[in-house]
């Protein structure tokens, strides 16, 4: 009785199968001449290779001296003595040449005297301050005394006695006074002529020309006896005494 049932629900499904079967094959194929042209991307294409890449430039250099300067003198003279030549190689600090200056010598010299002079005033005010200041020690004594006696005894010194020796006292105490101005002033004077003979001095030195820096004479301007102009802003033709390079590094 079970089987008798169940056949016709196994025949409904078979129907259904069969039609989504015939469903299915209904369906057109895809043909593959169906995308246009228009449709298809253009991109760039290039060959591969091997090429060199670098590029050269040729240009035009010259070495030259790292450094490089026309050797001046600070101050005017003769060419006393100069002690290198073309070529010579020199080291930082080195003389080389040494100028003749006649009337510095005179200026030295009366610098030295000034200064003699100055000192030989200090030692004339202090003298002068030791003398004042002994005159008015002994006048403030006498006032003292006096002002004494007249308080302890009134009437027996005058008045204008009293009156005097205060005047007395009060000027040797300015004088006092001056002699230490004078005396600051003359060790100023001292100070001031010590500074001209050190300028002096100064410029003395001038009169050795040193190399600035170690390296080779390549021009020499000067010979002995050649006058050679302070080496300033204002002085455009002064000469040289060397020409001095350094090419222990050059600068390309």
């Amino acid at each position: 009785m079970r089987n008798v049932v169940s056949k016709p629900y196994a025949l409904l499904f078979v129907i259904a199968a069969a039609c989504l079967t015939s469903s299915c094959s209904k369906r057109e194929p895809v043909q593959a001449g169906s995308t246009k042209v228009d449709d298809i991307p253009t991109v760039a294409v290039a060959q591969v290779c091997t090429e060199d890449l670098s590029n050269g430039l040729v240009l035009t250099a010259e070495f030259k001296p790292y450094q490089e300067v026309d050797v001046m003198a600070k101050i005017a003279g003769f060419v006393k003595q100069i002690n290198v030549d073309v070529g010579d190689r020199v080291k930082q600090g080195q003389l080389l040449a040494t100028l003749e200056i006649p009337e510095m010598a005179d200026d030295l010299r009366r610098a030295d005297a000034a200064v003699v002079r100055a000192r030989a005033e200090v030692t004339r005010a202090q003298d002068e301050q030791r003398r004042a200041e002994s005159v008015h020690s002994i006048a403030h004594l006498s006032f003292q005394r006096i002002s004494t006696v007249a308080e302890k005894k009134p009437g027996l010194v005058a008045q204008q006695e009293i009156d005097e020796a205060q005047s007395r006292d009060l000027v040797t105490e300015a004088q006092v006074a001056a002699t230490k101005s004078a005396l600051a002033a003359a060790q100023e004077q001292v100070n001031v002529n010590s500074a001209d003979t050190q300028k002096v001095k100064t410029l003395m030195d001038y009169t050795r020309v040193t190399a600035p820096f170690a390296g080779v004479i390549t021009k020499r301007y000067a010979d002995t006896g050649s006058m050679i102009q302070a080496g300033t802003a204002s002085q455009t033709q002064a000469m040289p005494v060397v020409k001095l390079s350094e090419n222990s590094l050059l600068r390309l």
